[in-house]
């Protein structure tokens, strides 16, 4: 057996050993300080990334996140960021991969499910969204965002299918006047809407009355087509009735509107109609407003009438107004107020001078299905100075069937 001899280090060789460590521990940091700068570097840009995303500015964050994602793949969080930027900037299919790509890798995902189903959204796919947020409640009970978003999508599906737009929807009515100078009075209404005839909404319909000891029966059509111009529309009325009495033997009209901003729109309607003992002459503008989930509307109509009985005539302006209140689908309560004045001139069957009418009224629609409607309606109008009341009640119920293309 040999022993190695063992001998100590002088002071020199000692003092060389530590010099050549020293000089290696500062090559190897001279070497890796570029290294760590530029990974720092990197991680500030990052964070700076992280914040233009959540400040909403995805646009500028969106090549340094793709930058980050590319050189750490199994970075999952990252991936979900990307995908969000991605989904944001309007790259739909890019972001539903990257988020595919880390639910590949773990189903569990919390932000990748919450992403993917707002992705979805997006998308215009509630259905799917709906089935996602109940993946999400099985895999974290009980979480607030995943069971906001479930009736958020519930409420959404629900009200999408309540207003669902039909191609064509039959309307019938009932209603029933009653006079406190004559002999009651009543109506039926018949009609036929379909919204897509050769690019026309075109609405058919009849009507029948009894008043007055009379009966008349008024067959006509509507029809209005966009005029292609700042969502601008106009369109016809024309019709006319079998003896021309209580109701016009011949009436038309010409109407139109479009849409100001703001919630605002306006329509108009030039009308004349032909009775057997006149000409009827009339304008009504109309303003409209839309917000808060209402409804509200503001019009003047004013006829002027031409009587074939020695040429007299007779005039009448009248405001309405509608308050309607829209948010809910199923129920849409409304009220109204119209304020009326009349003035004929003498040798008429009615008094000469001027007289005013107020009538008062509400209603609501109420969705029974998301094709069938009823709509029954309550006014009561004020004739005071020919102490004349009149009050009305009806009830329509409506049909709604066929998609729109």
């Amino acid at each position: 057996m040999s022993l190695v001899e063992f001998k100590p280090m002088t002071p020199i060789s000692l003092k060389r050993s530590r010099l050549a460590a020293a000089v290696f521990v500062l090559t190897v940091a001279a070497l890796l300080r570029p290294v760590a700068a530029r990974a720092q570097a990197g991680a500030i840009e990052l964070s700076r990334a992280r914040a233009l995303l959540k400040q909403g500015r995805a646009q500028e964050a969106l090549p340094v996140l793709e930058a980050a994602a590319l050189a750490a793949p199994d970075d999952l969080d990252l991936g979900c960021d990307l995908a969000r930027a991605l989904a944001w900037t309007g790259r739909y299919a890019d972001a539903d991969k990257e988020y595919g790509l880390v639910l590949a890798k773990n189903p569990k995902h919390r932000e990748a499910l919450l992403g993917l189903l707002r992705l979805r959204g997006y998308q215009g796919r509630p259905e799917d969204a709906l089935a996602l947020a109940q993946r999400g409640l099985r895999d974290y009970p009980r979480d607030p965002e995943f069971e906001s978003e479930r009736k958020r999508l519930v409420a959404l599906i629900a009200r999408a299918e309540c207003e669902k737009p039909h191609r064509f929807t039959a309307r019938t009515g009932f209603y029933h006047e009653d006079y406190n100078f004559v002999g009651p009075g009543n109506g039926t209404e018949l009609s036929l809407e379909d919204r897509q005839f050769h690019g026309w909404n075109v609405l058919g319909g009849a009507t029948y009355q009894h008043r007055f000891g009379m009966d008349d029966t008024d067959f006509g059509v509507e029809a209005d087509h966009p005029l292609g111009w700042r969502g601008a529309w106009g369109g016809f009325v024309a019709g006319g009735a079998t003896s021309g009495t209580i109701l016009p033997s011949a009436r038309t009209a010409l109407h139109g509107g479009m849409p100001l901003g703001a919630g605002f729109s306006a329509e108009a309607a030039a009308s004349y109609q032909h009775y057997d003992a006149a000409n009827v002459y009339g304008l009504t503008p109309t303003l409209t407003w839309e917000g808060l989930g209402l409804a509200a509307s503001v019009g003047y109509s004013t006829t002027q009438s031409a009587f074939t009985s020695g040429g007299a005539s007779g005039w009448l302006g009248a405001y309405n107004t509608r308050l309607a209140w829209e948010k809910w689908c199923l129920f849409k309560p409304w009220v109204s107020y119209t304020h009326a004045n009349e003035a004929f001139q003498p040798g008429l069957s009615l008094p000469p001078g001027n007289f005013r009418s107020d009538s008062y009224g509400a209603g609501f629609s109420l969705r029974v299905t998301s094709a069938v409607e009823l709509t029954p309606y309550y006014t009561y109008e004020s004739r005071p100075t020919l102490a004349q009341r009149v009050r009305y009640v009806g009830a329509g119920m409506s049909y709604s069937w066929g998609a729109m293309k």
